[in-house]
């Protein structure tokens, strides 16, 4: 009989290793598009994987929910990719594959669960893809937490029967539903009724070692930066409503003539066509946009305005407000869900009638006009975000959440 030989035992220098790994409650952060591309939703993963990191004996990994990927695997961007999605039901001819395909993808990500030793998944933007790990707890061939959270504009059903009750399947079997702030809680449960039992409300935070009122530029410093203005970040997006603030502008400089606009964020559908709005206006020498600025270079831009203006026509738990709160500048906001309850009116800076240019122009107008009363709102409201909206709290939620709190 052939004689197998035993692997060497472990050396002593390699035995605190080893119990370290296996002692290390493993937590997977689930998105679907690479966490380097800019938006909210990333830099929320990116900065709860980071507080999560910081907690003794949890690592916790991004993954990209990537439909390439059957197995787990590590992409360009050094992040890893796995596809969760199993169920795809946009034509009859998807829907009988995704049925007859749906046991090897439960076993597929059962073993994927076990061999990395998995004790928590939390999906973000995410629709049914939880699916499978929904199946394997209620089959209890799982028994860790799976986590969703909502974002915004993915509280949304699938034109799809099939894909619908997966959905809902999934948000049953969640050991907890979060959504980023009190008014899209109670969305989620309007649009999916005989789904969640509760949603945990979990505000998002602003990193308050960034975003200060004496923040600095991190990259080459604009040339010819003006000295009065008023700045607006979001994508360039219509749901960001830039067009109405353009709008809005050009009412306002007929009041402040020195004033002018900075409009900062990641390129998108409607930047081309808002450069175009910009010239037919004649404001191109006083409307400046800012595509793709580092975080370091958003905050030195928001401590320097006089006023953050954000015009949008619907938000969940805007990061922009806070970092402006953060940054000690005053901030005017239209009067939405999601911005209600981050500004109180006249107390922690200004609402206006959403889609009003006008409305928006005669507040912006009014906080220049009067400094001491301006300056005092956004005190109240950086003192606000310094103790009620800071990443600290939003981790520690969401440990407890994942069952991988400090004991």
């Amino acid at each position: 009989m052939e004689r197998r030989e035993c692997p060497p035992l472990p050396s002593d220098e390699e035995l605190p290793r080893l119990k370290r790994q296996r002692a290390e409650r493993i937590v997977w952060l689930v998105v679907p598009w690479s966490p380097l591309q800019q938006g909210g939703v990333s830099a929320v993963v990116q900065r709860l994987a980071a507080g999560l990191n910081a907690v003794p004996d949890v690592r916790a990994s991004i993954v990209v929910n990537d439909w390439q990927s059957r197995r787990l695997q590590r992409g360009d961007d050094s992040f890893l990719r796995f596809r969760f999605q199993a169920v795809v039901a946009d034509t009859w001819r998807a829907t009988f594959v995704s049925i007859g395909r749906f046991p090897v993808a439960l076993w597929r990500t059962a073993v994927l669960l076990r061999r990395h030793r998995v004790q928590a998944v939390n999906f973000h933007f995410a629709d049914h893809s939880a699916v499978c790990i929904a199946v394997l707890k209620r089959l209890r061939l799982y028994r860790g937490r799976l986590v969703v959270s909502f974002h915004g504009t993915d509280v949304r059903l699938s034109p799809s029967a099939l894909e619908r009750a997966a959905h809902r399947f999934a948000l049953r079997q969640a050991t907890a539903v979060v959504a980023c702030s009190a008014s899209l809680a109670e969305r989620v449960r309007a649009v999916f009724p005989g789904g969640p039992d509760r949603v945990e409300v979990v505000y998002n935070g602003a990193d308050s070692r960034v975003f200060h009122p004496g923040a600095a530029t991190v990259g080459p410093q604009p040339a010819a930066m003006p000295s009065r203005f008023i700045v607006s970040v979001g994508a360039f997006i219509p749901r960001k409503a830039h067009r109405d603030l353009i709008q809005a502008f050009a009412i306002a400089i007929r009041r402040v003539s020195d004033l002018h606009l900075c409009l900062a964020g990641p390129a998108g559908s409607e930047l081309d066509a808002l450069n175009a709005f910009v010239g037919e206006l004649g404001l191109a020498d006083r409307v400046h946009f800012h595509v793709g600025l580092a975080p370091g270079d958003v905050a030195a831009l928001l401590a320097r305005a006089a006023v953050c203006a954000q015009p949008s026509l619907a938000e969940s738990n805007p990061l922009a407000v806070l970092e402006a709160g953060a940054s000690g500048t005053p901030v005017a906001a239209s009067a939405i869900p999601g911005h209600d309850e981050l500004i109180v009116d006249g107390r922690t800076g200004c609402l206006f009638p959403v889609g009003d240019p006008a409305a928006c122009a005669e507040v912006i107008v009014n906080m220049i006009g009067n400094p001491d009363r301006t300056r005092a709102m956004a005190e109240a409201f950086r003192s606000r975000v310094r103790t009620e909206f800071t990443w600290e709290r939003c981790v520690s939620r969401y440990r407890g959440l994942l069952g991988v709190a400090i004991s």
